[in-house]
């Protein structure tokens, strides 16, 4: 376990580092000088050695077991402080390198005993894939405020990102919403749809989701879409009345 000084400690160091400046007055001034700062160094390392153990607080990340890649995707630091007194706690959680982080990952918060506290942050995965998250370091206070002990918990764990599915979807709805009947009969030939790959294209609105080619997606960036060979077309009277689309097929050409 690690440790750093606190302000609070640098600022007495300060003091007891003036009152040097009395040693002219006698070698009273002197020895009053050497001893107190020896008082500090020693109060220090008892308050080192009496503050709380790494046991007394519970540290968890949550996230979801799959990120949607060029989304924003929330990551929660969950802290539980089961000591006998508040605590106050910096907390830096390390994040996969290959996400763009679009909030501060490190936070200072003070927990009353007995309770949790929370703080989230969001990450941006640009490319598909599997990502690790790294160990959460945290210091806390120690009771005198003259350190801060550091304990790194293990809080590891991988995550996969892949296409944003959420993306192709709204695409979709869009489609649908676009789509406004107006009154009339119309006469229209709608192209069949085979079983045989032809092509990849750019996915265009109207085209099925369930044609998007999501490893194509992932190596260009945006959505793409499957075509296939045409096996027939079909002759189909469109009749549109008050809102309705009501279709009646009435030949194949093969």
């Amino acid at each position: 376990m690690k440790f750093v000084f606190t302000s609070r400690f640098f600022v007495l160091l300060a003091i007891g580092l003036a009152l040097l400046s009395l040693g002219w007055l006698g070698p009273a001034a002197f020895y009053f000088t050497i001893a107190y700062d020896v008082a500090l160094i020693l109060a220090a390392t008892a308050d080192y050695l009496w503050s709380e153990k790494p046991s007394d607080f519970k540290v968890e990340r949550e996230l979801e077991e799959r990120f949607a890649m060029g989304a924003e995707n929330e990551v929660t630091i969950r802290l539980t402080n089961r000591s006998k007194r508040a605590v106050t706690f910096e907390v830096k959680d390390e994040y996969p390198p290959g996400m763009e982080l679009l909030e501060s990952r490190e936070v200072r918060l003070t927990i009353p005993r007995g309770r949790t506290r929370a703080f989230t942050y969001r990450l941006l995965p640009t490319a598909r894939g599997s990502y690790g998250f790294g160990e959460t370091a945290v210091r806390f206070r120690s009771p005198m405020g003259l350190v801060w002990r550091q304990v790194i918990y293990p809080t590891a764990r991988d995550v996969r990102v892949y296409p944003d599915i959420r993306e192709a979807i709204k695409h979709e709805l869009n489609a649908h919403r676009n789509r406004r009947p107006e009154p009339g009969l119309r006469r229209m030939r709608v192209r069949g749809q085979g079983r045989e790959f032809e092509s990849l294209r750019e996915f265009a609105i109207g085209d099925e989701i369930r044609h998007i080619s999501w490893a194509a997606t992932a190596r260009r960036g945006k959505l793409i879409t499957r075509q296939y060979t045409v096996e027939r077309s079909q002759n189909i009277v469109v009749l549109l009345d008050a809102g309705r689309l009501m279709t009646a097929r009435i030949g194949k050409l093969t």
